[in-house]
């Protein structure tokens, strides 16, 4: 009978790890990668809402809620409605 393979699990609750989405800030450690969204049309913000145009990059902040994520582009941070970008992989 054979066994699977098990691959070895990190060990948790050392200094600096870094949980799921979050950065305890633990110096030296890997910094989590960027993720960037797609523009999929033009927008024009509002307030709080980031300006953009078709086919344009912007980088991944967080998620706001179910309709909103915040972006970065360049200098300039705002939000984002979700169904205007695409993840890119």
């Amino acid at each position: 009978m054979m066994t699977p393979a098990l691959s070895p699990t990190p060990e948790r609750g050392s200094e600096g790890e870094v949980e799921r989405g979050k950065d305890r800030g633990g110096g030296g450690e890997k910094p989590q990668a960027l993720r960037a969204v797609r523009a999929l049309c033009d927008h024009q913000g509002l307030g709080a809402e980031l300006s953009f145009r078709k086919g344009e990059e912007l980088l991944l902040v967080g998620g706001v809620d179910e309709e909103w994520i915040r972006c970065r582009q360049g200098d300039r941070e705002g939000l984002v409605p979700i169904g205007y970008a695409s993840l890119i992989l």
